[in-house]
């Protein structure tokens, strides 16, 4: 017994993750375990070396544990307990006192277990073996992700139809009536669910605020009219008859969301996650138009979707700081305004504070309760159809809603008090047995959109003075009635009543801020939950960092992707976990007003998109100003796509440009399906036989804007503005790797973007998240394992200003500062137009005219160089110097790097044999040295060869050089 105490003691001194004093209160009580058993009776020498040998075998088992399965863990725990009442039956001490002695110990024995036992590795069970490429891979599926929604108001027209099909004004009972132009939803050719302009009066029940709609004929778009019967009266559309929506409520963009919807169903999707914001004014009308626009068809191609829920389904859009101050029963409702079968209000109080939640349970609800049912998703007690997780494949999703406060008990703390425990659970019950996690709410950790710090702390300010003058003016009030009560001379009552007066002046004064929300994140408000329960940010963060949990969301309008890191100090470093805000496909965007948790966060790519033009009117020929758009509306739409293969998870966010208003869907725009077309009509409005109403479509370009591959295992890094790339990596000692080891030797991030924040007058200076990942493929090109660059060729050094837009001021021109001082032109193609065109093919990144003569001018740069690359228009990354050791057994010299052309599906060679330079790698090839007498060109040039040399370090069994571009690269034979 005595040894088993002393193989615990070495047990706790490996334990050198615990605090001291555990430690050693843990010793303290095995050395008194010790000195109480050394003064029992003693073994025979046989019984003792027997005994010694077994706990001599267990003491190297437990050594081994720190890495045990939980079955492991549990056979050892049975071999102590049965060596335990092996020794008690060897002793001569009572059984009380054997017993008492021996509780202690297996008591410190399931201490120490726990303490070294490991938390879940994720993919442990999951992904075996080498990485394989996608091209060869059949565990490939995606899965994307469908942005905010929410549309703008049906008011923007300000000309009423009243007028028939032959241009003669329409009346009722001899007065003359007009009707409303709304949006003809179901693209029937009528408009019928208007209100009558002035005549009749609102009748109660009536959702269309109307007891009357007459049936608009748009088929002509420019030229409607009421459609009258064969007497010539204006046709009545009755309320269960209407098909369309009436004015003053959100209408879906539809051109945007079915063009959205269409492309995901192109690409192949297996699941959409909707991150919330599907409405505007928490309407059912928003619900109707979503479900029949987005869910069904999606739905009908074999798609699954998992809704949550934004803040625009929890309170009225039109008035969101009363989510905060909680007044007007009637901004708390949910919006009963279409007229079917369904009452999300029955047996409820309809001015109860919903937030809602009855509307989401009718429709998006309903998505979510029929998986329930279905055993495909698990849900929060209590909350299941709001928060709720599954498992797709290999990979763990949780659905994360913010605002069930009202919902879920009276002792609701916050969001991430409630969910924290429950989270830990879920993740680290399925970490094992998946190889990706990915989280998903409505509003990001740390967001970049409205109203950032400085306007939540004036939002708090005045309501900090709200108090006080409230306080002040119940103060007054209390001293006003206490003196008129107590009958007090009048010359003090008169000065009192001038007190109170000041007072309540002072309290109606005090002007409330302009703020459109309190929008400081979620992580925010994890920061703010941290007050109460200290810790519990960090274990939040903590938790998702050590999963590597993707975090996606919505509500900024915009795209964005960044690292979220647990504390300050780890900002601009690879230890953090993905954030992605997932686009927009709404009217609405945002000017970037920076991250709001900038201290927490690392911004690798933004891309926001608000046109800079202010309200545009619309005014026919004869002077007639018919309708006017709003401004601050986005000027094209974007979803990201998620691509799963194993362990590697590619990011590709789509933008399409447009050029639509919410006043073009009055006018008849829409989104062409047969031919991936948006829609619209030019002509003169409501003047008959001037101009001819055309229709204009012009096809809809999606663009790539940003991607980033990288698999769960990859070697990370990241690269700050103008920093060295240096980076190394060795294949994984997986089954089914080489072994290949590769370095990013030389070069320099000199094509970030930078997004310029009006609001604060700051420049955001975009990062770089360089990863290398590691491949196996059957090909019997390849000689060595594959390594996988991505990072290097998202950005192209594009200066946007705060709208998205590139800024006209910058230089069109990449240039820096070299080692001679000297402003010399980047040797990097890219065209800093902010869209990504990547460049492949190597011919094209080596054209134009490469004519050298004029580079030992000092500081000038020729006009050759400045011309090159114009024909090709392509994109490449900053240059990049990397080696790879070869196998061995081969001729050098007969080898080189490749790189695997996607297009043609061909390993091609990724150097120019006319770049080979013999000799190995001098960092006076390196971009820095450009233009000085030290680097090659300034003697010794070869044509076209700039940061595209290559070589051989035969020594190290290396061959290097420099590539332009993201991708695979293996060693292959020239």
């Amino acid at each position: 017994m005595l040894s088993q105490i002393n193989s615990l003691t070495a047990q706790l001194d490996g334990l050198t993750h615990l605090p001291d004093e555990e430690v050693e209160a843990l010793k303290s009580e095995l050395n008194l375990l010790a000195t109480q058993l050394s003064e029992s009776n003693e073994l025979t020498q046989l019984e003792s070396e027997l005994i010694q040998k077994n706990i001599a075998e267990l003491t190297l088992k437990l050594n081994n544990s720190i890495t045990a399965s939980d079955e492991d863990v549990t056979a050892l725990k049975e071999e102590i307990a049965a060596l335990t009442d092996q020794l008690s039956s060897l002793t001569t001490n009572s059984d009380a006192d054997i017993d008492a002695l021996q509780a202690k110990i297996d008591s410190l024995t399931s201490i120490i277990e726990q303490l070294t036992k490991q938390k879940p590795v994720l993919g442990l069970n999951s992904t075996s073996g080498a990485n394989i490429l996608p091209e060869e891979s059949d565990k490939v599926w995606r899965f994307a992700i469908f942005p905010d929604t929410q549309g703008r108001d049906d008011d923007n027209m300000k000309a009423y139809v009243c007028v028939d099909k032959n241009g003669n004004d329409v009346s009722v009972d001899g007065s003359p009536i007009c009707e409303w132009l709304g949006v003809d939803f179901n693209g029937d050719g009528f408009y019928d669910a208007g209100t009558e302009s002035q005549a009749d009066s609102v009748k109660p029940g009536d959702w269309d605020e109307d007891g009357i709609s007459y049936l608009v004929n748009v088929e002509d778009p420019l030229q409607p009219y009421i459609e009258t019967d064969s007497a010539g009266a204006a046709i009545v559309v009755s309320p269960e008859d209407r098909k369309d929506f009436g004015p003053d409520w959100k209408i879906l963009p539809v051109p945007l969301v079915e063009a959205v919807a269409d492309k995901m169903i192109e690409l192949d999707v297996d699941l959409v996650l909707a991150t919330g914001d599907i409405t505007e004014y928490r309407a059912e009308s928003d619900y109707v138009q979503w479900m029949d626009k987005v869910a069904s068809p999606l739905q009908d191609a074999g798609i699954d979707l998992f809704p949550v829920r934004g803040n625009h389904e929890i309170v009225n859009g039109r008035n969101w700081p009363a989510w905060f101050k909680n007044t007007q029963e009637w901004e708390r409702q949910s919006v009963n305004n279409v007229y079917n079968d369904i009452n999300p209000y029955e047996g409820k109080n309809q001015v109860d504070f919903d937030q809602g939640y009855a509307l989401y349970q009718a429709y998006t609800g309903k998505i979510i309760q029929g998986y329930l049912d279905q055993g495909v998703i698990t849900g929060y007690p209590e909350l299941e159809d709001l928060v709720y997780y599954f498992v797709k494949d290999n990979t763990l999703f949780i659905g994360l809603d913010f605002y069930f406060a009202d919902i879920h008990n009276s002792t609701f703390k916050g969001t991430w008090l409630t969910l924290y425990k429950w989270l830990q659970e879920v993740i680290t019950a399925n970490a094992e047995n998946v190889d990706h996690i990915v989280a998903f709410g409505h509003e990001p950790l740390s967001t970049k959109k409205r109203p950032q710090t400085y306007q939540v702390e004036q939002y708090e300010a005045y309501e900090a003075t709200e108090r006080a003058l409230q306080a002040a003016a119940d103060l007054a009030q209390a001293n006003y009635d206490a003196a008129v009560s107590s009958n007090v001379e009048q010359a003090e009552l008169t000065r009192l009543s001038a007190i109170l007066e000041e007072a309540v002046s002072a309290l109606e004064e005090n002007q409330e801020p302009n703020v459109d929300g309190y929008d400081i994140g979620q992580l925010g408000y994890l920061l703010l939950q941290d007050d109460s329960a200290p810790g519990l940010a960090n274990d939040v963060l903590t938790l998702f960092n050590d999963y590597q949990v993707t975090y996606i969301s919505g509500h900024d309008h915009q795209y964005t992707r960044s690292l979220i890191h647990t504390d300050k100090a780890h900002k601009d470093t690879s230890n953090g976990f993905t954030q992605i805000v997932g686009g927009s496909a709404s009217w609405k965007s945002y000017e970037n007003l920076y991250g709001s948790q900038e201290e927490y966060e690392t911004s690798l790519y933004i891309d926001n998109f608000v046109r800079e033009d202010t309200v545009q009117s619309y005014v026919n020929s004869n002077g007639l100003k018919y309708a006017e758009s709003t401004n601050g509306l986005a000027a094209g739409i974007s979803f990201v796509v998620v691509e799963i293969n194993g362990r590697q998870m590619k990011t590709t966010n789509y933008y399409a440009n447009h050029n639509l208003s919410e006043v073009d869907m009055n006018l008849g725009a829409h989104y062409d399906k047969d031919t991936n077309q948006w829609c619209h009509y030019e002509g003169d409005f409501m003047v008959k036989g001037s101009v001819e109403t055309t229709k204009v479509c012009e096809d809809i370009q999606w663009v790539a804007v940003d991607e980033a591959s990288y698999t769960k295992d990859a070697t990370k890094r990241v690269v700050e503005p103008n920093e060295n790339y240096f980076l190394h990596s060795k294949a994984p000692s997986e089954e089914g790797y080489i072994g290949t080891e590769a370095t990013i030797i030389d070069g320099y991030n000199m094509t970030y973007n930078t997004s310029y924040a009006a609001n604060i007058d700051r420049v955001e200076m975009l990062r770089e998240l360089v990863t290398l990942s590691w491949f196996s493929d059957t090909s019997d090109v390849t000689l060595s394992d594959i390594l996988y660059i991505s990072g290097n060729q998202n950005q192209d050094g594009t200066k946007f200003n705060e709208f998205g837009s590139i800024d006209p001021a910058a230089p069109e021109s990449l240039t820096y500062i070299n080692r001679s001082g000297c402003e010399v032109l980047n040797a990097t193609h890219v065209s800093r137009d902010g869209v990504l065109n990547k460049g492949r093919d190597l011919e094209a990144s080596l054209s134009g005219d490469t004519s050298t003569s004029d580079y030992q001018a000092g500081c000038s740069n020729s006009d050759s160089w400045n011309n090159r690359y114009n024909d090709d228009k392509l994109d490449f990354a900053d240059a990049m110097a990397i080696s790879i050791v070869a196998p061995q057994g081969k001729d050098l010299e007969t080898l080189t790097v490749g790189r695997y052309d996607s297009e043609i599906n061909q390993w091609v060679p990724a150097f120019s044999p006319e770049c080979y330079v013999e000799t190995g790698y001098s960092d006076h090839y390196s971009v820095h040295y450009r233009l000085t007498e030290q680097h090659p060109e300034g003697s010794y040039a070869i044509n076209g060869c700039q940061q595209r040399y290559w070589g051989y370090s035969k020594n190290a069994n290396v061959i290097w050089g420099f590539v332009h571009t993201d991708g695979k690269f293996a060693v292959i034979e020239k």
